[in-house]
């Protein structure tokens, strides 16, 4: 990936997590705002660590192989 890319990308990610109150209170999502931010704390983790990044490599690899199996050409 490109650097310039990537130092906005953490850019914009630090400002969503600074500013995740500021967001639940603002968008309309049908949750209980407090759940909305106990979920948002609890249960995601933002930071996109070497195994996070080798797990998403992983998936994209056999979503691709599941997909390649689907695919019909035709002619």
């Amino acid at each position: 990936m490109d650097d310039s890319f990537v130092a906005g990308f953490n850019d914009a990610l630090g400002f969503g997590i600074s500013n995740m109150e500021r967001a639940v209170k603002e968008v309309k999502h049908g949750f209980d705002q407090k759940y909305a931010l106990d979920y948002l704390r609890g249960n995601i983790s933002f930071n996109l660590d070497p195994d996070k990044r080798k797990g998403l490599s992983e998936f994209w690899s056999l979503a691709l192989e599941e997909l390649k199996s689907k695919v019909r050409w035709f002619g």
